[in-house]
């Protein structure tokens, strides 16, 4: 019913502007100095060096110290973006889940957020003995 605000770190909002910013092309080869993106994107070195630390966990950048941050992916050259969202299915809505559970969702959502992920909730009523594969086949 309701959404809980997500909050997204400065390093992942990094990560997702440059992430957005190799696959529009704005790069050849390799990223400029971390100095001098986090010029760029108004944010502090150490923001930046973790922001592309999330993305070379994606194998969107290849880091190695005492070099050039090289692009491993382009957005002319990817073949097909991953998505990027997680849908969580349940039979009830959220004002109604319990507590400890409700909870247990939104740290995952939290750490999803960390990662780059963004999250929707989708309500789906079936009985506890069938499984809810028609909301899962609408989500295709």
């Amino acid at each position: 019913m309701f959404d809980v605000p997500r909050r997204l770190s400065l390093s992942v909002q990094v990560a997702n502007s440059v992430r957005k910013a190799i696959l529009d092309g704005a790069w050849k080869d390799y990223l400029p100095s971390e100095r001098h993106l986090s010029e760029l994107f108004k944010a502090s070195r150490p923001v930046v060096h973790t922001a592309l630390h999330l993305l070379a966990k994606e194998n969107l950048v290849d880091i190695r110290k005492c070099r050039r941050t090289r692009l491993l992916a382009r957005g002319n050259r990817l073949s097909s973006p991953r998505s990027r969202l997680v849908t969580f299915v349940t039979g009830e809505p959220t004002s109604q889940i319990p507590s400890a559970a409700f909870q247990g969702i939104n740290e995952i959502r939290a750490h999803l957020a960390e990662e780059g992920y963004s999250t929707e909730t989708l309500v789906c009523q079936y009985s506890s003995a069938e499984l809810p594969t028609h909301c899962l086949i609408n989500l295709r």
